[in-house]
């Protein structure tokens, strides 16, 4: 699995360096709070899984990692509808594993 933790506008263009690299079973996902061009996109990229955690804060950098930033978060997931299923899952097994919930929505909201 990969995320995708870049500025919204650059998402797409880092997507494409991995997209080409990939294995099959590789699963792609991103943080970023903007999902609509991302989840046009990815409509052929069916182990895409957009998506973006509502947890953090304003203050970036290794130094401010930490454990428990996912726990009680929400985490959104906009899968299209050519969205893997099993890529879907593998994601929100993960979400799960960081404590955090998932909340499937469409990306226009």
């Amino acid at each position: 699995m990969v995320f995708v933790c870049v500025p919204p506008a650059d998402v797409i263009l880092v997507s494409e360096g991995i997209v080409r690299h990939r294995q099959e079973e590789t699963v792609i996902t991103d943080c970023s709070s903007v999902k609509s061009q991302i989840a046009k996109w990815s409509l052929d990229k069916p182990f895409f899984v957009p998506g973006h955690p509502m947890a953090g804060h304003e203050k970036g950098g290794p130094e401010f990692a930490s454990s428990w930033m996912f726990r009680g978060a929400k985490w959104i997931l906009c899968p299209t509808r050519l969205t893997n299923p099993v890529a879907l899952q593998r994601v929100s097994d993960l979400v799960g594993k960081l404590e955090a919930s998932v909340v499937l929505i469409d990306s226009a909201d």
